[in-house]
């Protein structure tokens, strides 16, 4: 989830990719549509002793969709679909946490819907609560070894 409230400049960003590339704890991955760039998912606090992360995705603006005659909504539940068939079957996870902002009605509903249920805390997750954020968590069995 996208914290920072201010435009971020190229200096930021490169310094920010700089830092997180490196990170094995991190992994961020395009995906596309039928040859198009929609966005990015991202999975963070990879924890491969607890088989658990948490995930997020930034798609980009309407005007993309549009112009390309896609469903944003369409996309969003494919996106969730595969993140979690790649957690599974990619990483090994057996725990999956997300972050949404409280007026994210949408988003929370399609979590929802794919099993992730809310919860309160998590031991392992390295942001402080913030107001406005709902957590959730889906737990699996990983369906294939890591390898």
């Amino acid at each position: 989830m996208m914290f920072t409230k201010h435009e971020i400049s190229e200096e930021e960003h490169d310094a920010w990719w700089e830092k997180t590339s490196d990170d094995s704890s991190k992994l961020w991955l395009m995906f596309s549509h039928k040859g198009v760039d929609l966005g990015v998912v991202y999975f963070t606090d990879i924890d491969n002793e607890a088989m658990s992360a948490y995930w997020g995705f930034y798609l980009a603006g309407d005007a993309l969709f549009a112009a390309h005659k896609l469903s944003k909504w369409m996309v969003w539940i494919g996106v969730e679909r595969e993140v979690i068939d790649y957690a599974k079957k990619v990483l090994g996870l057996s725990q999956l946490y997300c972050e949404v902002l409280e007026e994210n009605k949408a988003v929370i509903k399609l979590h929802e819907k794919s099993g992730f249920k809310e919860i309160t805390h998590t031991h392992t997750h390295t942001h402080t609560h913030t107001p406005g954020v709902r957590r959730f968590l889906l737990q699996f069995s990983p369906t294939e070894p890591r390898g």
